[in-house]
């Protein structure tokens, strides 16, 4: 969101007491948002002031984007720049989460494999961003790494 920053400032005031703001995209219908009760603090605030052009942006980046929870089962975000780089992050995801070696060369198949599985799954976004959740279930991820070995579709790595 961008603008004047006394409106940027109301924006996240109204946020922070769980109400209601609507928001009318410039290539979209308009949407009602709302952290939701009891998820005032769920949000973590980019701001940045432009003085001289009076304009200030904000971005409100959900709290598990920012500090994924990998000690159960959760969601977590990867805003998308390529595939490339969703499937890296993902490999990060997934080593913080499971108990067994990840390994680089895996980044493409749980990529692919998570989206089948649907571990990983397209989410309702605005303004070019990418947006992909992540379901962060060790056990599912787990059963996709063993299963993957267990069809050679991935192996361990041959030490030099």
């Amino acid at each position: 969101m961008g603008g004047l920053r006394m409106a940027v400032e109301a924006i996240r005031a109204k946020f922070s007491k769980s109400e209601i703001v609507n928001c009318v995209p410039w290539d979209a219908p308009a949407i009602e948002l709302t952290a939701g009760e009891g998820n005032t603090g769920m949000y973590h605030d980019f701001m940045q002031n432009i003085p001289e052009a009076k304009f200030t942006s904000l971005i409100l980046c959900h709290e598990l984007l920012i500090h994924p929870n990998y000690g159960g089962k959760s969601t977590t975000f990867i805003l998308r720049t390529d595939e490339a780089q969703a499937a890296a992050k993902l490999k990060h995801h997934v080593t913080e989460l499971v108990k067994v070696p990840v390994f680089d060369e895996w980044a493409g198949y749980l990529y692919h494999a998570g989206q089948t599985a649907m571990l990983i799954r397209q989410t309702r976004s605005a303004g070019d961003i990418d947006l992909l959740s992540v379901t962060l279930d060790m056990d599912a991820w787990t059963r996709l790494i063993t299963g993957g070995i267990e069809q050679d579709v991935i192996a361990l790595p041959i030490a030099n």
